[in-house]
């Protein structure tokens, strides 16, 4: 099993490298069949998730909410407000909680993105 500790500096990484738009660095978080479920992009890939995601973005803001560890297994979820500026001039702001499973080796199998998407995805397809 992972230790809260290593979870908590992925989650730490993760949150940093969102931030940034640092797709190459949130990709090397993923193990090579992980997988991102999102309510507006669907299923995806990390890289093709990622490429997208920062295609659509002009900048982001988040605010660190919680961590919630499950003990004796290989998941934890994220807490975060995300202020989302797109590329195509619009804003969004809306919590977010992120679920994380992890491989053995620690990295992110599966990262299920959880928020009411329905105002994002609406403004996101405005031009």
């Amino acid at each position: 099993m992972i230790g809260t500790s290593d979870k908590r500096v992925l989650a730490d990484g993760y949150l940093e490298f969102l931030a940034e738009g640092k797709v190459d660095s949130l990709v090397r978080l993923f193990a090579p069949d992980g997988v991102v479920i999102s309510p507006i992009y669907g299923n995806k890939s990390p890289i093709d998730f990622f490429k997208v995601l920062d295609a659509d973005t002009s900048n982001s803001e988040l605010k660190f909410k919680g961590f919630f560890d499950e003990p004796d297994s290989n998941r934890f979820a994220l807490f975060f407000n995300y202020g989302w500026e797109m590329a195509n001039g619009n804003a969004s702001n809306f919590d977010v909680v992120d679920i994380f499973e992890l491989n053995e080796e620690g990295k992110i199998r599966t990262l299920q993105i959880i928020y009411n998407a329905g105002q994002s995805a609406a403004l996101l397809n405005q031009e």
